[in-house]
C-alpha cells in the first residue's frame, strides 16, 4: 500500500476524506476505517466542515448500522460518544427504535454513552426485556 505524507489535504479532499470515513462505517469496511484514520490521520470523531468542529458522525453511523466491530475500533481511536451533538437522541432514538439489540447492549456495556437516554428510550419502546435476555 502506498505511503501518504502528513501534509494538511485541501478543504475538498478533506471533505471527501470524511465522507469516506462515514461511509466506511456504514457498510463495515474496517481496513478503509483504519486506513483513513492510522494513515491519513482522520479524527475518529469526524469533523463537520460548516461549523469546523467534530460531529460524532462515524460512531453514530457505525451504531445505527450495527457496525460494532468499528465502533468498538473508534473508540479505541479516541471517538467520544457524547460528542455526539444535536443529533445524539436522534441516535439513541433510532438504534432502541430499530430494535438494535447488540448496539444498545454495547452502548450499555460502554460508561460513556448517556446511560439516562438510552434508559429512556428503552423503555419508551420496551425493549428492555429482549436486550436483559
Amino acid at each position: 500500500m502506498k505511503s501518504v505524507k502528513r501534509k494538511r489535504p485541501s478543504m475538498l479532499l478533506y471533505i471527501d476524506l470524511y465522507e469516506n470515513l462515514v461511509y466506511a462505517c456504514k457498510r463495515g469496511d474496517i481496513d478503509t476505517v483504519e486506513f483513513l484514520i492510522e494513515e491519513v490521520g482522520l479524527n475518529p470523531n469526524g469533523w463537520e466542515p460548516d461549523y469546523e468542529e467534530t460531529t460524532g458522525a462515524p460512531l453514530a453511523i457505525s451504531l445505527i448500522y450495527g457496525q460494532l466491530r468499528i465502533a468498538e475500533y473508534l473508540l479505541q481511536k479516541g471517538a467520544h460518544p457524547r460528542i455526539i451533538k444535536d443529533f445524539g437522541r436522534v441516535v439513541y432514538e433510532a438504534i432502541v427504535f430499530t430494535k438494535k439489540y447488540d448496539a444498545i447492549k454495547f452502548m450499555l456495556q460502554n460508561d460513556n454513552f448517556d446511560r439516562k437516554i438510552i434508559d429512556e428510550y428503552i423503555d419508551r419502546f420496551e425493549v428492555r426485556e429482549k436486550i436483559e435476555k
